[in-house]
């Protein structure tokens, strides 16, 4: 249990210190390009919005709002602006990077030895991607760090299924909703896979509906408010747009 302790310390402080160090001399100068405006509308209109018309601020669908209610409310409790900002949100996802390593350990427990998986978590912990993501403002970390934890309590609830494991997988199902808008259809498929499956249990299931339900109802029913649609996100003009205009500035 100490080697256990101890190997994956190192492996944890590793990944923390390589995280700082990259984004150190790799990361964005600012808060840039729809997270600004949606930001700034959220902090000086309480609007969730892009684009105006006369004058007016229009509210928007074309991006699901986990990730710039993430760094809305990083702003709220820091007081903080421009780079001060941007650093604690690079911070926060640095640990948020890290943590995932750990849970990417604690997934790979399921199907290999203690070695193994360490090996496995080494490997992760050092996919470029997964490092340069941390110094960006973008809903990627906070992606990869939900999906896994949203893996290993899937894992979990088909061996066991206690009600703490239901709420979180729900809850993080929910939240995965909100930051990236076709993981509906993972979840729904998922869902499917367990319940016909045998793997869970009518009444389980229905949690799990309920509480989902409950996370992204408030965005939803803003939604259906203002464009009598039940949707989370609706940008598929708005990225051909992107991707077929020589001026939109398209890059990555």
């Amino acid at each position: 249990a100490y080697k256990k302790f101890y190997f994956l310390s190192l492996l944890i402080t590793f990944s923390f210190i390589l995280r700082l160090i990259v984004t150190y001399f790799v990361r964005d100068v600012g808060i840039e390009n729809e997270w600004s405006v949606l930001l700034d509308n959220l902090s000086q209109h309480n609007s969730y919005s892009l684009l105006s018309f006369n004058g007016k601020l229009v509210p928007s669908v074309l991006l699901p709002p986990m990730y710039a209610f993430f760094i809305y409310f990083i702003k709220i409790i820091t007081s903080f602006i421009r780079l001060d900002l941007l650093y604690s949100i690079i911070f926060i996802q640095i640990v948020m990077s890290t943590y995932a390593v750990y849970i990417f350990y604690e997934i790979n427990q399921n199907f290999f030895s203690n070695k193994l998986s360490f090996i496995n978590s080494f490997i992760f912990s050092i996919i470029p991607l997964n490092i340069y993501i941390c110094g960006q403002t973008s809903s990627a970390t906070i992606q990869l760090l939900l999906s896994l934890i949203f893996l290993k309590f899937f894992f979990l609830i088909i061996k066991k299924q206690t009600k703490k494991d239901v709420i979180i997988f729900a809850a993080v199902s929910g939240l995965l909703i909100l930051t990236r808008g076709e993981f509906v259809i993972i979840f729904v498929l998922t869902l499917l896979f367990i319940f016909l499956g045998k793997k869970i249990n009518i009444t389980n299931s229905i949690k799990i509906v309920i509480i989902v339900f409950l996370v992204i109802s408030p965005y939803v029913i803003r939604n259906y408010i203002h464009f009598n649609q039940v949707i989370i996100v609706k940008s598929l003009g708005f990225n051909l747009w992107k991707g077929n205009n020589k001026l939109s500035q398209v890059s990555g």
